[in-house]
């Protein structure tokens, strides 16, 4: 009998503790079951299975031979799927998860101009401000803003943002303008909860960058509905770049605190497997491409970029990337009239 079908008989039996149940799992009989684990035991001259008429455990023999038949047969898989890999195009679904805002601004254009290089993808963009499991949630890429904790998951850096604290002009008219980021204990702070890190801003002072509790009359877990309610002058907002940017260059928003401004954030491509299809692969390559450029760049609300997307197999494609606006953003952009 074939030694590798053998192994993944015996350990459906071991993860099932039981042979009819391990039959109906791979779609034999229960009897072929038994045959295979019976030539197993044959060929290896010992007992793998304590079996009885109520139960069945594993022997000391039996728990060892499952142990490295599950990291052979795992092995096996991804020699399997490398050497696939290597001749593969990116085709099939790919499913990305990444914040509201992020994804609406950046990652949805993105994804139409990857799926214009690669018309035999099908995409699944899932927005949302929890921090999702690629492997729970069954997505192939998430795309997360800030410190990332420490997993078993692989990350990748694809850009940065910057934090922006700002406010409508009304109201700082009359409530004043914060000088230091102390004097937010004395102001409406319109806070939300769909960060790593509710009611808590990040600031720059002397001695490093630091969080600041911040309280408020109103909070959400949708970063739009915080910056509407910003918008109509109840209080200061503190959001990434790309969010308020817009509202900053035409005067709906005044930028504050700019000399406080905390260091950018990371934004990473985050993934559970080093062997990717090449719809992922390609992918997240291309993220960086639009991103990053080789550079480190801070996404900001728009952004022009020529890039040259490098796919393996399938020779770069070009993509001329154009969001809103003509040109690529100044650092900061703060109407006279603010201030």
């Amino acid at each position: 009998m074939d030694r590798l079908t053998g192994m993944k008989v015996f350990l459906a039996v071991a993860d099932a503790a039981s042979f009819s149940a391990a039959g109906r799992a791979l779609g034999v009989s229960k009897a072929m079951v038994s045959k295979h684990v019976a030539h197993l035991e044959d060929s290896l001259g010992v007992r793998l299975l304590q079996r009885s008429t109520r139960c069945m455990r594993l022997t000391e023999a039996g728990s060892t031979y499952q142990e490295r038949c599950r990291r052979i047969l795992a092995d096996i898989d991804e020699t399997e799927r490398v050497v696939s890999a290597l001749r593969a195009e990116p085709r099939g679904l790919l499913r990305v998860a990444a914040p509201t805002s992020l994804g609406s601004y950046h990652l949805a254009p993105a994804l139409s101009e990857y799926t214009a290089l690669f018309p035999q993808v099908q995409v699944r963009l899932i927005l949302n401000d929890s921090a999702e499991d690629p492997i729970k949630e069954r997505t192939d890429v998430v795309v997360r803003i800030g410190r990332l904790a420490s997993s078993n998951l692989i990350a990748r850096r694809i850009a940065e943002v910057r934090l922006v604290t700002c406010a409508a002009r009304v109201y700082l008219e009359r409530f004043g303008v914060p000088q230091i980021p102390g004097d937010l204990a004395r102001h409406n702070c319109l806070i939300y909860t769909g960060g790593q890190t509710p009611g808590e801003w990040r600031f720059r002072g002397p001695d490093g960058e630091y969080g600041l509790s911040v309280t408020g009359d109103f909070e959400a877990n949708v970063g739009e509905a915080v910056r509407m309610v910003g918008l109509r002058g109840q209080g200061l907002v503190q959001f990434a770049s790309y969010v308020v940017q817009r509202d900053i260059d035409v005067g709906r928003l005044c930028a504050v605190l700019p000399e406080h401004e905390a260091n950018p954030l990371p934004i990473h491509a985050v993934y559970a497997d080093r062997c990717l299809p090449a719809s992922v692969r390609t992918f997240v390559e291309f993220l960086e491409a639009r991103f990053l450029g080789g550079r480190g760049a801070v996404l900001e609300d728009r952004a022009f970029r020529s890039v040259q997307v490098q796919t393996g197999p399938l020779q770069g494609s070009r993509a001329e990337v154009m969001m809103a606006g003509e040109d690529a953003p100044q650092a900061y952009r703060q109407p006279a009239a603010c201030l």
